[in-house]
């Protein structure tokens, strides 16, 4: 796979400030100043929030480990997250949307949809430039917009084959459904309502099984490190207060693992049913990096609601919230999640918002979606 790294601007664990030099004329949308010259030099800077290795910039570390700089997919388009220090638009691109966006504070947010991506590698370029309004394009003509003022932004990606079981190539969004840009928010409200972007991936994962010696039932399971940290007490008081041991069955779960995941229980349950035991690519709470999925011997090692029922299920739903963690999925409360109860699956949301949940009486989506 070549690696075109000084045009990557968005990839899993990966970005790069791609800087692009124009005018400051542009920065007060609303006033426009033609008689300065277009030579003076101000920075359109672009970037979504991840850090690249300085030792070799075309891999990317994470806690000692290379990563590939590629995002990977099963589907015939991608979505991806970048910022801007001005407003920007499209131009000349084909096959590429803007979904979303939003000012924060002084900092632009966009949410780019990529279609149409044939099998194997893809490589994907957009062409942004700063935002005219309507002053300036009857002044100055497009055409004679000044090129440096204009950027490309590309993503390498790799479309693995996998029958997804939709004829369009993509698995259908929730209706209605908008996008979380800030997944490293712990109180991302994942949900049926809101999604993340594919390219979105944690940049502080950590092995729970290597780094933090828990119980895992399969090899190179991740949780984002704060999350991970408060687990690692949670688990020690319950076996201090219990004498038991929990096995996490699940962790961090990639966008294209998620594909997965749910085209299988869609494969054998038909769509309906898979959309009321499994989130759909984007909707998952283990892209966040932040939710576990457990097993106990009291339950066999199974995903069974009678978890809820045992020494070690009863002990988690009175003292989970203690350690930011709360079950996102109770019992008699589909109706608000959109999932059947899970008693297995918890999510950690930092010490203050959890006792705050369980103070509330609420469900997590409810009380994520109130603040």
């Amino acid at each position: 796979m070549r690696k075109k790294v000084i045009l990557i601007a968005t990839a899993s664990f990966v970005s790069l400030i791609l800087v692009a030099y124009g005018s400051d004329v542009l920065k007060d949308q609303s006033v426009v100043d033609l008689s300065k010259n277009f030579q003076k030099e101000t920075p359109i800077e672009i970037k979504n929030g991840f850090e690249i290795s300085e030792d070799d910039s075309s891999k990317i570390a994470l806690n000692g480990k290379v990563l590939s700089n590629q995002i990977v997919t099963a589907q015939s388009e991608f979505t991806a997250r970048f910022t801007t220090n001005k407003e920007v638009e499209l131009f000349d691109t084909n096959d590429a949307e803007i979904l979303q966006f939003s000012k924060n504070e002084n900092e632009y947010r966009y949410i780019v949809k990529i279609s149409n991506l044939g099998p194997g590698e893809n490589l994907r370029t957009i062409k942004l430039r700063t935002k005219i309004n309507s002053t300036y394009n009857i002044q100055k003509n497009k055409e004679e917009f000044p090129i440096s003022n204009r950027i490309e932004l590309s993503w390498e990606i790799y479309r693995e084959k996998e029958d997804l079981g939709f004829s369009q190539g993509y698995i259908p969004r929730f209706e209605g459904s908008g996008y979380i840009f800030d997944g490293d928010d712990l109180a991302a409200n994942v949900s049926k309502r809101n999604s993340l972007t594919s390219d979105y991936a944690p940049k502080d994962l950590v092995d729970l099984n290597l780094d933090k010696k828990l119980i895992t039932n399969t090899p190179k399971m991740f949780l984002r490190a704060e999350a991970a940290d408060a687990l690692v007490e949670m688990l020690k008081q319950l076996k201090k207060e219990t004498g038991k041991d929990l096995v996490i069955a699940s962790g961090y779960r990639s966008f294209r693992n998620q594909e997965s995941t749910y085209t299988g229980w869609v494969k054998q349950f038909g769509k309906i049913e898979a959309d009321r035991i499994s989130a759909r690519p984007g909707y998952s709470e283990h892209q966040l990096g932040t939710a576990v999925d457990f097993f106990s011997s009291d339950t066999g090692f199974q995903f069974t609601n009678e978890f809820d029922k045992s020494v070690v299920g009863k002990w988690l739903k009175e003292n989970s919230y203690k350690f930011g963690f709360i079950q996102s999925y109770p019992e008699g409360k589909e109706n608000i999640t959109g999932y059947k109860h899970e008693a297995w699956h918890y999510r950690f949301v930092g010490y203050d918002t959890a006792k705050k949940v369980r103070e509330s009486g609420l469900t997590l989506v409810e009380f994520l979606s109130n603040i």
